[in-house]
């Protein structure tokens, strides 16, 4: 019975050295990714704000909209039929998506200046 005993101790402890191990693993992996986000390029912030980089927006507690400077701009998928609209800066757009995707709302569905009223 000693021998089964003492059998079963060294299984159970060659598993406690490979948890060991892959834990010391997995934190080391944890530090350099955190050390490798923090020396990347500037992030913006929700609030609007570019940070120097990703470690700097989470120490003031903000959460990062996008791995660039501020502003940032939505991916837009934009169908590309040439459908002229003006938007609310005076500008000409291509369309109401590629208005949109420049945050731009549109005053008129047709090329700028858009007329309010009709003689």
């Amino acid at each position: 019975m000693m021998y089964c005993k003492k059998k079963n101790s060294n299984k159970m402890n060659t598993a406690l050295v490979a948890i060991l191990i892959l834990t010391c693993y997995l934190q080391m992996y944890q530090a350099q990714t955190r050390r490798a986000r923090c020396y990347r390029k500037h992030v913006c912030g929700v609030n609007g704000k570019t940070y120097r980089n990703e470690c700097v927006a989470s120490r003031r507690g903000i959460i990062v909209a996008c791995k660039r400077r501020c502003p940032c701009k939505p991916n837009c998928n934009c169908v590309r039929s040439y459908r002229p609209v003006c938007g609310w800066n005076g500008q000409t757009y291509g369309s109401r998506c590629l208005a949109f995707c420049e945050r731009v709302g549109v005053r008129c569905p047709w090329p700028c200046p858009c007329f309010t009223t009709w003689n």
